[in-house]
């Protein structure tokens, strides 16, 4: 959920050289071709909407996974950042059977929002971040890929925790 430290753990494995594929960077560009190199929330929201309407709860995954192929070709290893629906995970699992591994970073609610209100970018207030997860877990089903994650990491205890959860994952999925 928005909020649990899922961008602070991929900027870790980005700085080990893992590829990265931000599967929210498509909406932005769009937001941002549309307003004239502006994106905004109001915006995003348009159009990742518009986008599922168009191809279905998958369809973030679908445009991202040539992307993911190009990265294929030079790493073992891509990160997708920002898989949010249960169609996407079953679009990703069927294209990648047993190569894909979900990682779920979880944060109690409560101190979720608290970072949200207190981020310098973007900062949201509690009511805005709980009307969004609500229609995140209503609207795409965002709750079935943290479920049916393979690996759990917990963020309630700092960035520190946070890295060294991390380093253990790296390590049992054999790449340290």
């Amino acid at each position: 959920m928005t909020g649990s430290g899922k961008s602070t753990l991929v900027e870790y494995f980005a700085s080990k050289d893992y590829p990265v594929v931000h599967f929210g960077d498509i909406v932005i560009k769009e937001a941002e071709r549309r307003n004239n190199g502006v994106s905004d929330e109001a915006t995003e929201k348009t159009v990742r909407e518009e986008f599922r309407r168009q191809d279905g709860n998958e369809a973030i995954a679908k445009r991202n996974i040539p992307l993911i192929e190009t990265h294929l070709k030079k790493s073992a290893v891509v990160i997708a950042d920002g898989i949010y629906s249960w169609e996407e995970y079953k679009l990703l699992k069927k294209h990648y059977d047993d190569a894909l591994k979900l990682i779920a970073v979880v944060t109690n609610k409560s101190l979720r929002y608290e970072r949200l209100s207190d981020r310098p970018v973007r900062p949201r207030p509690k009511e805005i971040s709980e009307k969004r997860d609500i229609a995140e877990i209503e609207n795409i089903a965002k709750a079935g890929p943290i479920a049916f994650a393979d690996y759990y990491i917990i963020n309630n205890y700092g960035e520190k925790s946070l890295l060294q959860q991390a380093d253990v994952l790296l390590k049992d999925l054999g790449l340290t």
